[in-house]
């Protein structure tokens, strides 16, 4: 890209208000040689002359006035630097002039015919002639199109144009879209002074853009620049300030040749890496890879009182602020930034008292205060009074949102937690509001990532083995979340090579023995483990449960502990002091601990560790039910004094009996041990009571002692009988539960537990009644078997094998996973991906599986002898590597088709390397078009394709080749969708097709004659549906989407409702609920109707019954012996299948081996 400069130096003044000056010729011509040399500069000189080859131009030391330099300036950036690189450099005379309506300053350019009006007493310039000002000079510049702009004023007051305010009053249009940098000599209030051969200012510009001050990479940037200048000018007469956005600028380069090579710094053998803890803001020097990010923050904050930061756990949320904005702010990004009042805190478990004790000294109102609040999403995880939590945001809302206080608030937050702000509406309008008020943490490109990995060790003066850079790029590449492993490997990788003062290399070698960036964290934590006696083994594992904040939606936290609470789960107080120091030790770092709390040193440990993710997994039940009662014992001690009268009774006694009783080696606190023995003793005494009453009663009529005997027998039975009775009623209330939560299968467990009991007491419980209760869990539970752990997060395609005997899902994790209907995992997950995988579908004979991957690739795999998955052929003639978002195989034909975001459909086969290309040519010039679905009809000559956010539906004519184009379904706009069409699929005869869109709607078309034959409305508008199936006999539709249900419809109601009366059906036959978040595909199982499919951002994969038919006993029928029968064979599949279902097969396996020879 062509560099443009105009280089201003105006030494000759007249009318005598101004003197004139010496340095402005010699100044800007030094400028302007540097800048040709070294920048790639075209500079325009102004005033000039020709040198003597009559060819070239220098400053000249002449009059330059007013409107000569206004025609330049207009000329240069509107004309000559439009859609280029451009820099100004201006030396000569500025000042400033009091506005008298406002009481404020302006600052002005002065020409060399400039003349000034004082005051009366001669103090203030109060009108001028002749100059230029800096506000018009803003506004020009605000209206013009350049790739970046440098501006450099060598002049008094020229610090005027880094206001604040004026730049955010006049370049909010220019620096959103290009990149600028401003460097001033002095403050808007301060003088610029001369030297002997060049100003102050411009002898420290010309020696920071020397060859000394250039970088590794041999660039000088505005940056670099700066910070050269500012600490030259330190204590001198005057003050530099800048402003900044955009990219960081280069304004020279040095070939290396030109460098000091002997710059290099000195070997230091202190560890740059942070290993799980955040980068502060002392550590900036060493944080590297997030400039852009930074300056993005910059840009966003100087325009808004309020910011959230969010992105997934492990992206560096934290450390962007603190070692990124921060040390930004702290160097005048924004103007006077470096004056702010910086007051950063975490919510925990009491919000309002930690934003209490930041304001408690308050700058005043004139000087910024900057309130960071760290893990916000802490606010819904460890705050658990919901006054408290709502009394918080309004107050923060309050700070970002007051005109008269000059606050800006930034939170970081998790962005799986930005739904629970969206329930609370002042924080839903502060992120809603017309500035942009969040910014979304993008992963690293690969040369930030480098830079993140190479530049703290160079700044030791270490160096990485060659090649072994690449090999940790490439164990990183496409992981979400990997930064805090990486950090810890490079931790773990400089411990292990840099033991002395005389190693400075990081090798291949070590990085493979520490266990590279995948295993790295999971070998340290389980060496210190392994070291462990089996005592201490026992409290780490409860400690680390201490220190998670469960979730049921897989949300699950790092959750801060105090210090006392963590002695008090210890055996010994010197276990616990031994134990804290061994996970806290710098060489480990597992946990974080100060003077109060403890807490895991990064999230990605509980996802990162295996054996802490099995703990989690084992403990959960055991974990939330000992929190429960903690939190009633600790209720019950702190509001009641311990009164009797506020113990635990009736259900939820023998709710918490019964776990007790099953979990006796679990340990809990020793006030919810008390809390629960004096429960039951007190219910205990109670029926002692109630039994002397009734011998005292009988005493009473004499009857003899033999009858006695037979009372107390009869009373101990009365006692069992209601234990067992009250253990029922609990399990029943927790089946109950879980189905009210839409929870299904663990509701179905549970049941089947009740049933266990009820089979165990046949002679001495009435069943009857409580299986009325149980009755519409069993019978209800549609939900058969689920697979979770099988992708990292999002779960996006999951498609059944022709045969039906296996599936194939596809996830966010960039990997493809083949499973048993059971769920069992069929070997390692297939790796060839670089990004997440949006589609994954059988070949019609089952023996090719296909994948379409935000990559742009697709990839074909096949199984060899051994029954193994490898990629077999890799489709990528997609243009630019864009987004493949759908595949298909064509029916009766070896030929595949993939949609993608570069507006394309593709035909291919992958023995044929020629390819037909559709593409609409009335949508082609369209920026947003995409095609998101295909589908091919069953005899393979149609194709339906949709993705327009014009809601169009396409039917192309594959007879036409390459000049096929498509014909448009819907000829009015009632009968198109509104919004984008996500989904189109043929009805397996092939005479209807279903499109799904954004607006909410499912329309039905007959394929022979193009027709809207029927509507289906599924969600209320912009609610997308993402997910739709036929069953076999086209008689069941089904849909899925954002509205977290799985529906299912009439599809001959739906035509016959359209026919008659044109009305849209809306209710369907009925509903599964179960999901957490949006599901994104549904599909049937090719052989059995009654079996669907679902997968969804949930990170689960769910069997359901649909089948419509389904035997279901009437009330009078209500029989032991099938409510167990039908128990535990629909539980079949989901306690073979995986480790959620297995961990309850113990349980109810001595029951259903009676009823169910498969179990």
């Amino acid at each position: 890209m062509a560099r443009y400069a105009l280089v201003i130096g105006i030494s000759e003044y007249s009318g005598g208000q101004f003197r004139n000056l010496k340095n402005p010729v010699t100044d800007a011509e030094a400028v302007a040689q540097i800048l040709e040399k070294y920048g790639n500069f075209h500079v325009k000189r102004i005033p000039s002359i020709t040198n003597e080859d009559k060819k070239t131009y220098k400053v000249t030391r002449k009059p330059l006035n007013k409107n000569i330099l206004e025609s330049e300036l207009t000329k240069f950036l509107q004309e000559q630097a439009t859609k280029s690189d451009a820099l100004i450099y201006f030396s000569g005379h500025g000042f400033a002039q009091l506005d008298t309506l406002n009481n404020e300053s302006e600052g002005f350019l002065a020409a060399s015919d400039c003349m000034l009006k004082f005051n009366n007493d001669k103090t203030k310039v109060i009108s001028n002639e002749n100059s230029v000002s800096l506000d018009r000079l803003n506004k020009l510049i605000g209206n013009t199109n350049l790739s970046s702009l440098v501006v450099i004023l060598d002049c008094c007051n020229s610090g005027y144009f880094a206001s604040g305010e004026l730049i955010r009053r006049s370049l909010k249009k220019f620096n959103t879209q290009s990149d600028y940098y401003l460097i001033t000599a002095s403050q808007s209030y301060e003088k610029a002074y001369e030297s002997e051969e060049y100003s102050l200012f411009t002898q420290a510009l010309l020696k920071g853009l020397k060859p000394e001050n250039a970088g590794s990479d041999g660039k000088v940037s505005g940056d670099r620049l700066f910070d050269f200048i500012n600490t030259e000018l330190r204590n001198s007469r005057q003050e530099p300030t800048r402003a900044g956005w955009g990219r960081s600028i280069t304004i020279v380069e040095f070939a290396s040749q030109n460098r000091d090579q002997s710059s290099e710094p000195d070997f230091k053998s202190h560890n740059p890496y942070r290993g799980l803890a955040a980068f502060e803001e002392q550590q900036a020097d060493f944080f590297y890879g997030r400039e852009t990010a930074t300056r993005d923050l910059i840009k966003r904050i100087t325009d808004s009182t309020f910011l959230a930061v969010s992105g997934t756990s492990g992206c560096g949320k934290s450390s962007l602020i603190k070692a990124g904005l921060l040390p930004y702010l702290a160097k005048d990004y924004i103007p006077d930034s470096s004056n702010w009042v910086v007051k950063s805190f975490t919510p925990e478990d009491s919000p309002l008292r930690k934003l209490a004790k930041a304001l408690e000294h308050r700058p005043p109102e004139s000087q910024t205060l900057l309130l960071f609040i760290d893990q916000f999403e802490e606010v819904f995880t460890l705050c658990k009074d919901e006054h408290d939590r709502k009394e918080f945001i309004s107050q923060i809302t309050k700070e970002a949102t007051n005109p008269n206080q000059s606050t800006r608030v930034i939170i970081t937050i998790r962005g799986d937690f930005l739904q629970q702000c969206a329930e609370y509406p002042e924080t839903a309008t502060l992120i809603n509001r017309n500035e942009p008020t969040t910014y979304f943490i993008t992963p690293h490109t690969e040369i930030e990532l480098e830079k993140a990995i190479a530049e703290p060790a160079r700044k030791q003066g270490v160096i990485f083995e060659d090649g072994l850079i690449s090999e940790i790029l490439q164990d990183v590449a496409n992981q979400s979340g990997a930064l805090p492993l990486l950090q810890y490997a490079l931790t773990e990788l400089w411990n292990a090579c840099i033991k002395d003062n005389t190693r400075s290399q990081l090798t291949r070698e070590k990085y493979a023995e520490i266990g590279r960036v995948g295993g790295a964290l999971q070998k340290s934590a389980e060496e210190l483990y392994r070291d462990l006696a089996p005592k201490d083994k026992d409290y780490v594992r409860r400690l680390f449960m201490e220190l998670v904040e469960l979730s049921d939606v897989d949300q699950n936290t790092r959750r801060r502990v105090s210090l006392p609470r963590l002695q008090d789960i210890a055996d010994s107080p010197e276990q616990f002091q031994r134990i804290l120091g061994q996970l806290s030790a710098h060489n480990r770092r597992l946990v974080v601990a100060n003077d109060k709390t403890v807490e895991v040193a990064h999230e990605v440990l509980l996802s990162g560790w295996e054996r802490l993710q099995n703990w989690i997994k084992e403990d959960r039940e055991n974990t939330q039910f000992s929190r429960e009662l903690e939190a009633k014992a600790e209720e019950w001690k702190t509001n009641y004094d311990k009164q009797e009268d506020a113990l635990l009774t009736g259900l939820p006694l023998a709710k918490y009996e019964v776990w007790r009783q099953t979990n006796s080696s679990y340990w809990i606190s020793s006030l919810s041990e008390e809390y629960l023995k004096k429960s039951v003793e007190k219910r205990d005494r109670a029926k002692k009571r109630k039994f002397q009453l009734t011998v005292g009663i009988i005493s009473g009529f004499a009857l003899a002692a033999i009858s006695l005997t037979w009372i107390q027998i009869r009373s101990l039975q009365d006692q069992a009988k209601s234990s067992i009775e009250g253990q029922i009623k609990a399990q029943i209330t927790l089946a109950e539960t879980l189905y009210k939560k839409n929870d299904q299968l663990p509701a179905l467990v549970e049941s089947v537990k009740a049933l266990k009991i009820l089979d165990e007491n046949r002679t001495a419980i009435d069943s009857s009644l409580y299986l009325s209760q149980l009755q519409p869990i069993i019978y209800g539970v549609r939900e058969r078997n689920r697979l979770v752990g099988g992708h990292k997060s999002l779960v996006y395609s999951a498609s059944f094998s022709p045969d039906g005997k296996m599936i194939a899902t596809s996830g966010d994790d960039n990997n493809i996973r083949l499973w048993t209907t059971q769920g069992v995992p069929i070997r390692e997950p297939l790796k060839g991906h670089e990004d997440r995988v949006r589609y994954v579908r059988f070949s019609p004979n089952g023996k090719i599986i296909a994948s379409a991957s935000f990559d742009g690739k697709t990839i074909l795999w096949s199984a060899n002898h051994n029954g193994i998955w490898k990629a077999i052929f890799k489709f990528t003639n997609h243009q630019n590597q864009k987004a493949v978002y759908d595949v298909r195989f064509r029916p009766n034909s070896g030929d595949m088709a993939s949609s993608s975001e570069d507006k394309t459909i593709r035909i291919w086969n992958k023995d044929d390397k020629k390819n037909i290309v559709l593409q609409d040519k009335d949508t082609v010039m369209k920026n947003e078009y995409s095609i998101y679905s295909i589908d091919f009809h069953p005899n393979g000559r149609i194709l339906a394709s949709s993705g327009y956010l014009d809601g169009k539906v396409n039917l192309w004519d594959l007879a036409n080749g390459n000049n096929s184009q498509p014909e448009h379904l819907g000829k009015s706009k009632e009968e198109k969708h509104s919004e984008l069409v996500w989904v189109v699929k043929f009805s397996p005869r092939g005479d209807i097709l279903a499109s799904a869109s954004q607006d909410g709607t499912v329309r039905l078309w007959k394929v022979q004659d193009k027709k809207l034959i029927g509507i289906i409305k599924v969600e209320d508008p912009s609610s997308r549906i993402l997910g739709v199936a036929f069953n076999s006999t086209q008689s069941t539709f089904a849909t899925s989407g954002e509205g977290e249900k799985i529906k299912l419809w009439d599809i001959n109601k739906a035509i016959s409702l359209w026919k008659s009366s044109n009305k849209d059906l809306s209710e369907p036959i009925i509903e599964l609920k179960g999901h957490t978040k949006t599901i994104n595909r549904v599909s049937f199982h090719p052989k059995d109707d009654s079996i669907l499919l679902s997968s969804s951002d949930d990170n689960t994969i769910r069997f359901w019954d649909v089948g419509l038919n389904r035997f279901n006993p009437s009330k009078e029928n209500l029989e032991l012996d099938s409510f167990i029968q039908y128990g535990c064979i629909s539980l079949y599949d989901y306690t073979q299948g995986n480790q959620a279902g297995k961990s309850n097969l113990e349980v109810i396996k001595q029951l259903c081996t009676k009823y169910s020879n498969k179990l």
